[in-house]
């Protein structure tokens, strides 16, 4: 097997995490009421509609939030809502880990600082400059 990279960016594709973890921050959208619920033509309650697609729904970390998720055996939705597995799923994404659902549509790059360094070799002087 080839391994594929993107060499302008240097990314190892083959190893990219389908969770948001790492450098990305999540600003979840379901925190703030600015998306809602959504229910799947299974009958299962989800955090939004962005959720239901396949790499998200099969996400093993997922499938202990989906299955306490199904509407029919709860007997309300707040029922679902209050669940272990929704407040895990909560707090997961207040640390930035959530599913792929998760880290297309509520992620934003956390902002790095770098700084940047230059000799003047003739004086054999560094200045340096931060950039953000």
């Amino acid at each position: 097997m080839t391994k594929v990279t993107d060499n302008s960016l240097g990314v190892d594709l083959l190893n990219l995490t389908s969770r948001a973890e790492g450098d990305v921050e999540l600003d979840p959208l379901c925190f703030k009421d600015a998306i809602a619920l959504a229910v799947t033509n299974q009958g299962v309650l989800l955090p939004c509609c962005r959720m239901d697609d396949p790499e998200t729904m099969n996400d093993p970390l997922m499938k202990d939030m989906l299955n306490a998720s199904v509407i029919n055996d709860n007997n309300k939705i707040e029922d679902i809502l209050k669940s272990k597995q929704w407040k895990q799923f909560a707090k997961d994404l207040s640390n930035n880990i959530g599913p792929n659902a998760c880290r297309t549509t509520c992620a934003k790059l956390k902002k790095y600082t770098q700084v940047v360094e230059w000799i003047d070799t003739e004086k054999g002087v560094a200045t340096s400059v931060e950039k953000k």
